[in-house]
């Protein structure tokens, strides 16, 4: 009779990448390298990954702070940010310059450093 899966020992980390783990493939319990595991995952698009621009189509729910060195939300914003500049809401938005926001609005610009639009056109 096999161990039950809360009887094995655990493994230690970090990992090589060549350790087995077990899997089923075509009804039958195979022993595949964990490097396999991972190379199938990472070209997953609908996983998400601190490597890739993660792209989702549903609604996503944060239960957590948010840290990043810019922001970019909205439709058709200008992607090219400036140091620690934040886009947090509207169209066709742009905040070229360092420490400068636009929080809504359309087709505004916040080209000056720490500069601020609240909103509008």
């Amino acid at each position: 009779m096999g161990k039950k899966i809360s009887e094995l020992t655990i493994a230690s980390t970090p990992y090589e990448g060549e350790e087995l783990f077990a899997m089923v493939e075509d009804n039958a319990t195979v022993a595949a390298p964990l490097s396999s595991l991972q190379t199938f995952l990472s070209g997953q698009d609908h996983l998400a990954s601190p490597h890739k621009n993660n792209n989702f189509t549903v609604a996503q729910t944060v239960r957590a702070n948010i840290s990043s060195f810019s922001l970019n939300v909205g439709i058709n914003n200008t992607v090219s940010l400036g140091t620690n500049a934040s886009i947090t809401g509207g169209k066709e938005n742009k905040a070229a310059c360092c420490n400068s926001t636009v929080a809504g609005g359309e087709a505004n610009c916040a080209c000056g450093t720490f500069s601020f639009i609240g909103g509008g056109l």
